[in-house]
């Protein structure tokens, strides 16, 4: 299982006061990876480190947008938001060498198994899923107590206009 990135203010402060679990689809790698389980923590501090500017760098500066709520927030500002949430992949394998590779029904069904583990571990207040394909895959087997929402993937025609309303209202923010 791919360990989550928590961020160092994930339990203290959060975002806006709120623990935020932000769930991703899959992986994805050319090359081969040797820590499996530090993956996922170590693509996201590289990105809060400034560490890559690949296409890595626009999911999480999009994402990081999106969450500030400013879509014209820097990306020191989105690297800066990435400390005060969570972060995990819901497929609990590598997907393919580059981004757009589905997983199968029992990929589906592993995730689900490992995100309910995450959930109860990192005890969220609030989940937000990037992408409307994982939602619908996802969303059968969340309880129906976890305050959660889904908007149409960063890298896939995700609109700020769209996105934005639907975190304000899973963070109980108003503008």
């Amino acid at each position: 299982m791919f360990h989550p990135w928590i961020g160092p203010n994930y339990r203290s402060t959060g975002l806006d006061g709120k623990r935020v679990l932000i769930v991703g689809e899959s992986h994805y790698a050319q090359d081969p990876v040797s820590d499996l389980a530090g993956f996922t923590q170590s693509v996201v501090r590289g990105y809060v480190e400034g560490a890559f500017t690949d296409r890595r760098a626009r999911l999480f500066t999009a994402a990081g947008r999106l969450l500030i709520g400013d879509r014209g927030a820097t990306r020191q500002h989105c690297r800066d938001v990435w400390k005060n949430v969570a972060f995990c992949n819901y497929l609990q394998d590598f997907k393919g060498d580059a981004a757009r590779f589905r997983g199968g029904p029992l990929d589906w069904e592993g995730g689900a198994d490992a995100f309910e583990e995450m959930h109860t571990h990192l005890q969220p207040d609030a989940v937000l899923f990037l992408g409307k394909g994982l939602w619908w895959n996802a969303k059968p087997r969340l309880d129906s107590e976890v305050n959660a929402a889904y908007v149409v993937h960063p890298s896939g025609g995700m609109k700020y206009s769209d996105a934005m309303p639907v975190v304000d209202r899973l963070l109980g923010r108003t503008r």
